[in-house]
């Protein structure tokens, strides 16, 4: 799939645009998979960009320990708001269904 990633904190020059990031998958109940048709890069994506909100993203991806790497957050792949069609859930959601647009 092709996105913009980061893989290090910075300026607008560690942006990068990738067409060979793996797609992800459902690893949660909560979660749901968005076939994106349009992304935008708003204010917070541009401040991760810079490292904003780090520290919270690696608890997020790796639980207490991981606060403490300085990479587990990599490669980050920006792009928070997004339009599309919802190809797979989670057995925990109720709100969307595969097809929803």
């Amino acid at each position: 799939m092709c996105a913009w990633v980061v893989d290090r904190y910075g300026t607008n020059e560690v942006l990068r645009v990738s067409d060979d990031v793996r797609t992800p998958t459902i690893r949660l109940a909560s979660e749901v998979l968005i076939q994106v048709e349009a992304a935008s890069l708003n204010p917070l994506d541009i401040s991760m960009r810079g490292g904003y909100g780090a520290n919270l993203l690696r608890l997020r991806r790796g639980g207490p320990l991981s606060v403490l790497q300085s990479d587990s957050e990599f490669p980050l792949i920006l792009g928070r708001d997004v339009s599309g069609v919802v190809v797979e859930c989670g057995s925990q959601v109720t709100h969307f269904a595969p097809g929803d647009e």
